[in-house]
Parts: structure tokens; sequence; C-alpha cells
């Protein structure tokens, strides 16, 4: 299973060292080619818990 989370360009360096800081890693970045947004209650924890 593959999680993802999808951040601006300007904010990637940031965010790899915050969830490194969290223990999240690790961090690697692509450049997505189609993004769908769907509820995902994964990911809207770890939003809650990462502050970039």
């Amino acid at each position: 299973m593959a999680d993802g989370l999808l951040a601006p360009e300007s904010a990637l360096f940031d965010l790899a060292a915050a969830l490194a800081e969290v223990g999240v890693g690790p961090v690697s970045v692509t450049r997505p080619d189609y993004v769908f947004e769907a509820v995902c209650a994964v990911v809207d924890r770890l939003a809650g818990r990462v502050q970039v």
C-alpha cells in the first residue's frame, strides 16, 4: 500500500524535515501526473499532526 501527500514545491524541504522529526521516512518526491482528491482519514489525521 502506498501513502501520499500532495504539497506545493516551495514547501517540500520543510515538509520532509517535519516528517523526519516525527519519525516518518524515508521521504521521496515525485511530480504527480494525475491528482484525484478523495476523503482519506489517514491523510486527514496526518495533516492535523504536521504543521509546516
